[in-house]
């Protein structure tokens, strides 16, 4: 994703755009089925058809655009806590590990000899690299990254 000016951000293809929800509109407008609209569009029917289920308008049972492409944005920036925020104990665990200059490899790996029975405490080394370079996901102490030897990781 990529930001563009006035703070608006592109969304990937992968999504429907603003301009696909219109055309899906103005299609069922004139009466057409799903499979139409979605040979139309260039979509899968099931995309069509949980678009036009999904983002119905609250107020009413009509699929408005506009609404619906305000819906679909709310869903996608739905604010999350990382697993490691979320449990003490895991936090605690994965906070100590790197200052001892472990690697978040040999975290993750030492998790699973920790907690065997209890999977929901294991996680990837991946999770780990996010925790300490973006503390907002991961609850981890800022100054954790001085002890990896960098300064900042590369933004995704």
């Amino acid at each position: 994703m990529v930001t563009t000016g006035a703070g608006r951000r592109e969304i990937s293809p992968r999504y429907l755009s603003e301009d696909e929800r219109v055309g899906i509109a103005d299609l069922r407008q004139a009466s057409n089925g799903v499979r139409a609209i979605a040979e139309l569009v260039g979509r899968s029917p099931s995309t069509v058809s949980r678009e036009l289920r999904r983002n119905r308008d609250p107020g009413s049972a009509q699929y408005r655009p506009f609404t619906a492409h305000k819906l679909a944005a709310q869903r996608r920036t739905w604010p999350r806590t990382g697993k490691i925020a979320r449990d003490e104990v895991l936090r605690a665990f994965v906070q100590d590990r790197p200052e001892k200059r472990w690697s978040p490899e040999q975290v993750s790996q030492a998790l699973r000899r920790e907690f065997p029975a209890e999977p929901d405490r294991h996680v990837v080394h991946e999770t780990i690299y996010q925790a300490i370079y973006r503390p907002e996901l991961g609850g981890l102490s800022r100054e954790l990254h001085a002890h990896r030897g960098r300064r900042l990781r590369p933004a995704p």
